[in-house]
This record gives C-alpha cells, sequence and structure tokens, in this order.
C-alpha cells in the first residue's frame, strides 16, 4: 500500500473508540509493539492504526473491529444474567446487615450508657455541686 492509500485509509479508519481492538489485532501481528501502545492504548490510538496499516488492509481492519464489537455484546449480554444475580445477593446482605444493625440499636437503647446515668445524677454534667464546700 503506498503512502497516499495509507494516508486516505488512516483518516477513514481513525477512531480513539476502536484503539483497544487494533491494539489486539497489531499484538497478533507483530510482537515488536511499543509498551505505551499497550499501557494506554487510547492515547496512542492513530500511531497504532498507522502501524496497524503496514500489516492489515482496511477491509481486515473493519471486520476485525466488528468481530470484537460482537463479541463485548455477547459478553455484556451474558454479564447483564451475572449482574441481576449479583444484585440480589448483595440487596440480601444488605437487609441482613441491616437487621443486625437494628438488633444492636435496640439493645444499646435498653442499656443506659455511663453518661446518661451521671446526667440523671447531676443534670449539669460539670460534677460540681452546687455548694461550694469553703475551707478554712
Amino acid at each position: 500500500m503506498g503512502f497516499k492509500e495509507k494516508k486516505k485509509a488512516y483518516m477513514d479508519l481513525l477512531s480513539q473508540e476502536q484503539a483497544e481492538a487494533d491494539l489486539r489485532l497489531l499484538q497478533s501481528c507483530t510482537s515488536n509493539v511499543p509498551e505505551p501502545y499497550t499501557l494506554n492504548p487510547k492515547r496512542h490510538y492513530g500511531e497504532i492504526l498507522f502501524n496497524l496499516l503496514d500489516y492489515k488492509t482496511r477491509e481486515e481492519i473493519r471486520t476485525n473491529r466488528h468481530q470484537e464489537a460482537e463479541k463485548e455484546d455477547s459478553e455484556s449480554s451474558n454479564s447483564g444474567e451475572e449482574t441481576e444475580t449479583s444484585e440480589a445477593t448483595e440487596e440480601k446482605e444488605s437487609e441482613s446487615v441491616q437487621t443486625d444493625f437494628d438488633a444492636d440499636q435496640t439493645k444499646s437503647a435498653e442499656t443506659p450508657s455511663a453518661e446518661t446515668t451521671d446526667q440523671k445524677k447531676n443534670p449539669e454534667g460539670s460534677g460540681v455541686s452546687e455548694d461550694p464546700v469553703v475551707q478554712s
């Protein structure tokens, strides 16, 4: 593919959202993928695509992108079922924790604390009696 054809294909295919799919395809073509590409593919999406066009045609890249999107859709529909199950489990656990919390609150309401007892003895809470003792 000549430079003009590669540049046209590059401009047509340029998409940050497809960076991860393009990176996986590039990794399947060559083992010499720079590390920054793998660390942050969306930042280097243009470079990934430009390098990928050395190995694959425009049609092959589009086909790979469609296959990747189909995989993600099927995985998300399967994980949707798992999410509903995990949400139900979390709800049950939450109810259990709330019941335990309510039981603890009931126990603490029945048992007066030391502070409450002190306040009943001396409502001012200062610990000093109203009549100061005068020493001679």
